[in-house]
């Protein structure tokens, strides 16, 4: 049934019937105010512009299209709303499929749903959820509630309060995360902050990684800080600031010397370059290359490449091994084979080959 001129507008023709007492479905504007009377006091002014159904719709440009729903508008060049209510496609080319009073103004930004959310950069994307912004170029907003992508190619997949202010900064969920860098990414949890660029921080709790090429894996209160490239896999309130420092887990331990590395354990302390805690409690490992394997309240003091294996042990010189006591098994009984400065034992007494 097309074909019929109504008023100089191009209709399909439906019939008489109820609503607003006319026949067009469809009116595709030539520049004049046109009313689209299959619902009420729609309206189409622009070139080509179209407004299907529904109630005080609006499609104010060329080619704009407003499908349905109520109080929409459509006012973006070649802009088109599906429905929902209130909604403005103010963008030109920009999409929203439904919903309630969201608002697409950047250029190809689109919006599928939900309500009160907005997108302000060219090609951004709200997919749905509440209050929902994605103001850089190329973001994208999943859904959610709250959360903002306001950086260039930014992205936030969910969840709650949760914003990427870096470009190509990505949170993909939980609530209340900042990833603020440029590449930064946080996957989940709460209140995590990834600072600087590069940044990354899986989940849990008020975590923060404050410097480049650095992560925290997840656990509560942990920071990675200071020089670049420091790793906290777990834990609770870790702090590793020193160049590539690790810690592994436990709590209140600290790496914040280069390379430093603590396996875990409580209140262990790694400031000695390339200095390592495996665990234990306590135990601080000031020299550089010095190592403790565990115990508690151990020190390596000043004195380089010391090795620690006990319990209350302070070490006094360098490239040394230090032990509680020391317990040899299955000592070899002949030096036949053996190589220099190895120890075996004579009838019962220790001797060097």
């Amino acid at each position: 049934m097309f074909g019929n001129r109504i008023n100089g507008f191009l209709g399909i023709s439906g019939g008489s019937g109820g609503g607003g007492g006319g026949s067009s479905i469809i009116v595709l504007g030539t520049g004049t105010s046109s009313t689209n009377r299959c619902g009420v006091n729609n309206v189409a002014s622009g070139n080509f512009s179209g407004a299907l159904s529904g109630t005080y719709n609006t499609a104010s440009c060329n080619y704009s299209f407003v499908g349905g729903g109520n109080s929409n508008t459509a006012c973006g060049i070649g802009s088109v709303m599906g429905g929902g209510n209130g909604n403005g496609a103010i963008g030109d080319y920009s999409f929203i499929g439904g919903g309630d009073g969201n608002c697409s103004e950047g250029i190809k930004s689109a919006i599928g749903g939900g309500e009160g959310n907005s997108t302000c950069g060219s090609h951004a994307t709200v997919s749905g959820g509440f209050i929902n912004s994605a103001i850089g170029n190329n973001s994208f907003v999943g859904g959610g509630k709250n959360n903002i992508a306001s950086c260039d190619n930014s992205t936030v997949g969910g969840g709650l309060s949760n914003t990427a202010s870096g470009s190509y900064s990505t949170i993909s969920g939980g609530c209340q995360n900042t990833a603020s860098a440029k590449y930064s990414t946080i996957s989940g949890g709460i209140s995590n902050n990834a600072s600087n660029d590069y940044s990354f921080v899986g989940g849990g709790i008020s975590n923060s990684v404050s410097n480049t090429y650095s992560f925290v894996g997840g656990g509560k209160g942990n920071i990675a800080s200071g020089a670049e490239g420091s790793t906290i896999s777990g834990g609770v309130t870790n702090t590793a600031s020193g160049l590539k420092s690790t810690i592994g887990g436990g709590n209140g331990n600290i790496a914040n010397a280069e390379y430093t590395t603590i396996g875990g354990g409580l209140s262990n302390t790694a400031s000695g370059y390339g200095s390592a805690i495996f665990a234990g409690t306590n135990n601080s490992a000031l020299s550089c290359y010095s190592f403790i394997a565990g115990g508690n309240g151990n020190t390596t003091s000043t004195y380089d490449c010391a090795f620690i294996i006990g319990s209350g042990i302070t070490a006094n010189r360098c490239c040394t091994t230090f032990v509680n006591n020391l317990s040899i098994m299955n000592i070899p009984t002949s030096s036949l084979g053996l190589p220099p400065n190895s120890v075996w034992s004579n009838l019962g007494i220790l001797t060097i080959t």
